[in-house]
This record gives structure tokens, sequence and C-alpha cells, in this order.
């Protein structure tokens, strides 16, 4: 993950500045329904295709359970981890 200053908004005088977070890979291992991926990501726009079901939004959610330390989604951790009851509905 690579860090960037930049600045955000000026406001009456006063400079904000905002550190930036580029994801560079993720590697996900029975999170949900991927048993085990790897994903790289561009430094400019990366985009998910995928049928219903595939798993695009999972990745979203592991991104941000690694960044939050938790789902976007409000389901347990639980509920996270692919297990051998899942890995036969999938």
């Amino acid at each position: 993950m690579g860090h960037q200053t930049k600045p955000f908004k000026t406001f009456r005088n006063f400079e904000v500045k905002v550190k930036s977070m580029f994801v560079k890979n993720l590697k996900i291992i029975n999170f949900k329904n991927h048993p085990e991926k790897t994903f790289d990501f561009s430094s400019d726009i990366n985009c998910f295709v995928g049928n219903n079901g595939a798993g695009k939004t999972n990745i979203l959610d592991a991104l941000h359970y690694i960044s939050m330390g938790k789902s976007f989604l409000g389901v347990s951790d639980f509920q996270n981890i692919r297990t051998s009851e899942t890995e036969n509905k999938s």
C-alpha cells in the first residue's frame, strides 16, 4: 500500500491535507464465497464484472473488513468465514 499526501480543500486560509492509501493487491482465503483468490489492483480505475452471486460485492466487503475491522453488510464474523458447510453451497 502506498501513501500520498495531497491538498484536499482550502477553507478560510487553512489547507487540509489528506493521506491517500492505495491497495496494490488483496489475497482472500476462505472469505464468504471465495475459497482462495488474489487480486492485483491498478492505481487508476478498477472494475469488477461478473454474474449475480459471483462475489463482486464480497471483494469490496473484504477491503472494507481489513480497513474498518467489520463487514459493511452488518453480518457477524462467523458468517464471513468460508467453512466446509458453505463450500458445498457454492
